[in-house]
């Protein structure tokens, strides 16, 4: 599916061609999925569970590559494919899309901050939820208007995640 949406954008996404693709029938496709948002939706999903979590630090370098991984469907697909799906799609697709990668991300952002309190880049003050994953949702709002970039995630990185998480956690009186 991941291959027709490069092909065709999401506009030439079709069930037809998918089903072809995949060796079915549109039949079959329909029944698991009763519009093309949540097909698209459902291959998004499934790419966007990220391979094993590396925290070898810096913590600059930890944060760049995870949000690197993150923007890598921005880059493949560029910003008229989010817009196009964000308009075709239902609550039930944009559930799908983001309630499981929003704590994956979570959890991933956490084990991100506490290898780097164990190696001392940051402080034993509490990083609040919004806070800690602020950079992955302006990654996300980015992708809807331009191609995410590495000097874009360098700038994310430097300007707001390792500012934002150094304050926070410096600052005990949040616990």
């Amino acid at each position: 599916m991941l291959v027709e949406l490069r092909a065709h954008g999401y506009s030439g996404v079709t069930f037809a061609n998918v089903a072809e693709r995949a060796g079915t029938s549109r039949a079959v496709l329909y029944r698991r999925f009763p519009t093309r948002a949540r097909l698209v939706v459902d291959a998004l999903s499934e790419s966007l569970v990220l391979n094993e979590l590396r925290t070898a630090g810096p913590l600059r370098d930890d944060l760049r590559a995870f949000l690197g991984r993150i923007g890598e469907l921005g880059r493949h697909f560029g910003p008229d494919v989010s817009r196009e799906l964000l308009g075709d799609a239902d609550n039930t697709a944009l559930r799908t899309l983001l309630s499981p990668s929003r704590h994956s991300v979570q959890l991933d952002l956490e084990a991100i901050v506490d290898a780097a309190r164990q190696r001392g880049e940051l402080g034993p003050g509490g990083i609040p939820s919004m806070v800690l994953t602020a950079p992955v949702w302006l990654l996300r709002s980015q992708a809807l208007d331009l191609t995410i970039t590495d000097q874009m995630i360098d700038e994310l990185v430097d300007n707001i995640a390792l500012p934002l998480y150094q304050a926070h956690s410096a600052d005990v009186s949040h616990e």
